[in-house]
């Protein structure tokens, strides 16, 4: 699950730090790398405006490679 968009997110980690000195979350669905957001939060609401409910990948481009957290039904209030 998410292989694609891990492949993705590991080819573009030095260019998504490179511009995003500070940090941040990205958003990745398929090949497609929607954003970078500084919260966990904004990315996955954003990620659920974009996507809908379905799989797509909410990473923390300066995190070990091993951890990474994806959506799927997630409902916010």
């Amino acid at each position: 699950m998410l292989d694609q968009e891990l492949k993705i997110y590991h080819q573009q980690k030095a260019a998504l730090q490179s511009e995003n000195p500070g940090g941040g979350f990205v958003v990745i669905n398929g090949t497609e790398i929607s954003g970078v957001w500084q919260s966990r939060t904004d990315a996955i609401k954003a990620g659920i405006e974009k996507y809908g409910n379905v799989s797509f990948l909410v990473k923390d481009i300066n995190e070990s490679p091993t951890r990474f957290n994806f959506s799927r039904n997630i409902a916010f209030a």
